[in-house]
């Protein structure tokens, strides 16, 4: 009985040390997937000051979005 415990008690340490080295691990690769920065959004008037510059990551799905439904080009609403 006696040995039993040991072995539960150690299935529970290893358990929680893969555990532990998982969230390191996720939390290595979160960082480098982020190592250039979260901040993706501009406003309008900071775009129009200083442009997005070669190779930098700039997505323009909300102007393209707003500028086809003002402008009356979308006979639907494509973007649900």
């Amino acid at each position: 009985m006696i040995k039993m415990r040991s072995l539960k008690k150690k299935r529970r340490i290893q358990l929680i040390a893969f555990a532990f080295i998982g969230l390191i691990g996720a939390t290595a690769l979160v960082g480098y997937a982020l190592r250039d920065g979260i901040n993706f959004f501009r406003a309008p008037s900071q775009v129009m000051s200083d442009p997005p510059q070669e190779g930098e990551v700039f997505v323009w799905a909300a102007w393209l979005k707003r500028a086809l439904w003002c402008a009356g080009k979308a006979a639907k609403r494509p973007f649900g």
